[in-house]
């Protein structure tokens, strides 16, 4: 195939699944654009509904204010003229035609007129508005029962009230726009209230109103899973207040028990809905206002933006495309040009790549191509005529090398017999250095146990001299006595740690593995170097994790090799530094199996990468100034090594000059073996 039709195909398919991708991506973005358009378009369907609702309330609110304004209304009160008062409410209620209840309060809730359709309230009511809000104006809407607003047998309460449609049975349960007015005195003391309702059950004046400020929309107002008033309408219904809305929950809650979704309208249609909790005064619930629009016109909307993006992907992929055959040529002529100059230069002729290299309307990288081509069939004849003048010379070195040959195999015969005797001379110098580093291993072990004896009775004869056994010492004897026990003492720790060598180097170190708990080894550890975390004021951290992590280890070579880590972790630790010690439990990439992961990490002068490996041999420091400035042998971290090897894990160390040193070690975990 060639590079023209792969560039093509490259692009094409870089360009489809670019498209593809941006194609996606535009839809996720038009949908959640919808989504939030139509989200929008619902608050603010919800937002005009309950404008009107106010604007019912503030009118009620502006009639009351004018009447109670009256100075008659106040002698009324003070007079306690009941026939005056309401006569007042008469006189409202022909003001405002569409008030359903009016009444007159004094400040203790006594009824003392009302209008002639509401029912005979003489006495006392209660009224919680008044008791938690006194001398306040209070606009709301509240749950009420129908027959207690109307005259029994006025017929008022059945025109008001819902018809179920699933039983034929009416719902007196009715949802009252509310205005309470205080009436005051010339000195703002309260006389009374006035009391002015609205029913909104099967109230035209909500649904008309919305309908005319937003068109092909739907309103809804239901008491719990009851329509009370609606705009709903289809060809086969014309009103459906009592009917029940459907369950809400299966939108989604966007806050403030606000719920917007889908749902299938009894008009016929898929229809976006958002359903927002009616509270009144309290904060009580009381109902839900719902509104709801067609998805068509969102559906359509959407459909428009998706053909658009088709259309400039499918334009952009065909220019691309174009682009791609007219760029694929520019950079196949020159390669076919070569290619021409390639296969002359195999029949032998190597004049004809000149000229190639001055093609006119090409790019700089085609014309060093076309150049490098020229220069190729250049050297290639030269290299001929080399080549023919070295097979000449070769010829004469032929004749050379025969007589050279039959001198090698004169030679190879002797050759054998030195190689077989220096392999010989070899093995015997092994076998001599590997009895060496064995009577180097007996003597280390001899000279040790010989030495441990008499620095045992050393150390023995100052810790008595110390306890001032034998007499009471002076401060210069208790320090000299002092000096004794802690050198003989480090001289007993370096005589140990040749002897567990020797041990291991001829494999006589007894290893003794049980389960052992982290925490209480890495106390001993810890309380071992204490006094010298004192000493220079290092903080250690541990971390254990979980706190019963157990290990198969043996304890004493455990606690060993923690102690070896974190006494050079603080030895090589500024002042007022952190060591910290951490244990957790780890699998085995290799072989799956759980082991216990050891780390022993410091903020000390660390060590250079290059000396890394030296430091796990014996009897070596990474600086001999080090040996000077912070003592040791060399052989904690080879016997650690050694220790943690022999008990089947693997110890390694990470560090940075002046940033620190992560020393980590794994053994076995408990459980392993358990399993």
């Amino acid at each position: 195939m060639s590079i023209n039709k792969r560039l093509i195909i490259f692009n094409s398919v870089i360009m489809i699944l670019s498209m593809l991708l941006v194609l996606l991506v535009s839809n996720r973005a038009l949908n959640k654009m919808l989504d939030n358009s139509v989200k929008n378009y619902l608050n603010t369907s919800v937002y005009a509904a309950m404008e009107i609702r106010d604007a019912r309330l503030n009118e009620m609110e502006k009639g009351a204010s004018l009447i109670i304004r009256l100075d008659d209304v106040r002698e009324f009160y003070q007079a306690g003229n009941q026939e005056q008062l309401a006569a007042s409410l008469s006189d409202l209620k022909q003001e405002y035609e569409y008030l359903d209840l009016g009444m007159f309060v004094d400040a203790s809730g006594n009824v003392l007129a009302h209008m002639v359709e509401n029912a005979d309230r003489a006495g006392k009511i209660s009224l919680p508005y008044i008791e938690q809000a006194p001398g306040r104006v209070i606009k709301t809407q509240c749950v009420a029962d129908l027959r207690d607003i109307f005259e029994k047998g006025s017929g008022l309460a059945e025109n008001y009230a819902v018809t179920l449609e699933s039983t034929g049975e009416l719902s007196y349960d009715g949802l009252v726009a509310i205005v309470i007015f205080p009436v005051k005195d010339t000195d703002g003391q309260v006389l009374g209230y006035l009391m002015l309702g609205d029913i909104i059950n099967k109230n035209s004046y909500y649904t008309t109103e919305y309908t005319e400020i937003i068109p092909d929309s739907y309103l809804t107002i239901s008491l719990d899973d009851l329509r009370i008033c609606s705009n709903i309408f289809s060809e086969d219904k014309s009103d459906y207040t009592g009917t029940t809305i459907p369950d809400i929950t299966q939108g989604t809650k966007t806050g403030n028990e606000i719920y917007f979704g889908s749902e299938y309208a009894p008009i016929g249609d898929n229809y976006y809905f958002l359903y927002k909790p009616l509270k009144g005064y309290f904060d009580d619930f009381q109902g839900y206002l719902s509104v709801g629009i067609p998805e068509t016109i969102f559906v359509e909307m959407l459909s428009v933006n998706r053909k658009i993006v088709i259309t400039v992907i499918c334009i952009t992929f065909f220019i691309i495309l174009v682009s791609s055959i007219l760029f694929g040529k520019s950079i196949t002529k020159p390669i076919r040009a070569s290619a021409d100059i390639a296969r002359n230069i195999c029949q032998g002729d190597f004049t004809v790549a000149h000229g190639y290299g001055n093609m006119n309307n090409q790019s700089r990288e085609t014309k060093e191509l076309l150049v490098a081509m020229e220069e190729m069939a250049e050297t290639l004849y030269r290299n001929k005529m080399d080549i023919e003048q070295y097979i000449d010379e070769l010829v004469k070195k032929h004749q050379e090398a025969d007589s050279l040959s039959q001198q090698l195999m004169e030679m190879n015969s002797t050759l054998e017999q030195k190689v077989d005797a220096r392999t010989i001379e070899l093995q015997q110098t092994i076998e001599e250095l590997k009895e060496s580093n064995q009577v180097k291993s007996r003597f280390l072990a001899n000279i040790s146990h010989e030495l441990k004896t008499p620095l045992t009775g050393s150390i023995n004869a100052s810790e008595l001299l110390l306890d001032e056994l034998f007499g009471t010492l002076n401060e210069r004897q208790t320090k000299y006595v002092k000096n004794i026990w802690l050198s003989s003492n480090q001289l007993l720790l370096l005589i140990n740690d040749i002897l567990d060598l020797s041990k291991i180097n001829a494999g006589k170190l007894n290893v003794n593995p049980a389960e052992c708990l982290v925490n209480e080894v890495l106390e001993e550890a810890i309380g071992i170097v204490k006094s010298t975390t004192y000493k220079k004021s290092i903080e250690l951290i541990t971390s254990v994790s979980p706190d019963d992590l157990e290990v198969w280890a043996d304890k004493k070579l455990l606690k060993q090799i923690l102690y070896n880590l974190l006494s050079n972790a603080i030895k090589f630790s500024h002042e007022n530094g952190t060591v910290t010690i951490s244990a957790e439990n780890v699998n085995c990439p290799d072989n799956g199996r759980k082991y216990v992961k050891f780390c022993v990490l410091d903020r000390g002068i660390g060590i250079d990468e290059k000396d890394l490996e030296r430091v796990f041999l014996e009897f070596e420091q990474t600086d001999n100034s080090y040996s000077r400035e912070y003592g040791g042998t060399g052989l904690g971290l080879p016997l650690s090594k050694k220790w943690v090897e022999v008990q089947g894990g693997k110890i390694e160390l990470h560090s940075k000059v002046n940033v620190g040193t992560e020393a980590i070690f794994y053994l076995p975990a408990a459980e392993e073996q358990e399993i």
